[in-house]
């Protein structure tokens, strides 16, 4: 018997796939079964052998990626010369002070949001209207929120980060509709 965190940590070391690790990592946190406190002290106290995807990974979560088809997302606009650097699922505060919902990644200067939407989790009605709804909240505040999907970041990884960069380049700046909450680790 372990704690999932120590689980997760050994399982990344096995020599999956960094998608895979990405993805039971990320569901790890996602889910709260571990937090990236307990997976990183997993990480460093663990033996190095295997490590280096495990690092990455943990980099990526700390970053704020909490899913494989982000971390996509994130390592494609990496890429770019154009992207300032991006914050991933921030939280986002309205001018007028109003808690607002938190996109997959943020481009604070010019109020761009970028959403992963999965088939998986956006066909029920529900979660159609849900999406629906908080691209309108945004939207409220004059935030542009381009979607995307898994498939089309992994097939059409160009045309993806054409679209985001020449959104980017079009948009005004110095955008004052929202910004993200910046939260200081404690110690």
């Amino acid at each position: 018997m372990c704690s999932l965190a120590r689980a997760g940590a050994d399982a990344a070391r096995a020599g999956y796939a960094r998608r895979d690790v990405r993805a039971f990592l990320s569901e790890i946190v996602q889910r709260r079964r571990a937090t990236v406190e307990q997976l990183d002290a997993e990480w460093r106290g663990g033996p190095i052998r295997g490590s280096k995807v495990l690092g990455a990974v943990l980099a990526e979560v700390r970053d704020g990626v909490r899913s494989a088809p982000e971390a996509e997302l994130r390592e494609l606009t990496g890429l770019s010369v154009i992207l300032p650097p991006i914050h991933w699922n921030p939280l986002l505060t309205g001018a007028d002070g109003s808690r607002l919902p938190s996109p997959d990644g943020w481009i604070e200067d010019v109020g761009l949001a970028l959403e992963v939407d999965s088939d998986e989790f956006h066909t029920a009605l529900d979660d159609l209207r849900r999406t629906r709804e908080r691209h309108n909240r945004l939207g409220t505040y004059g935030i542009l929120t381009l979607h995307f999907t898994p498939r089309e970041i992994r097939e059409e990884p160009q045309r993806v980060l054409a679209t985001i960069e020449s959104t980017y380049r079009e948009r005004p700046r110095s955008f004052i509709g929202a910004h993200a909450m910046v939260v200081t680790p404690a110690g």
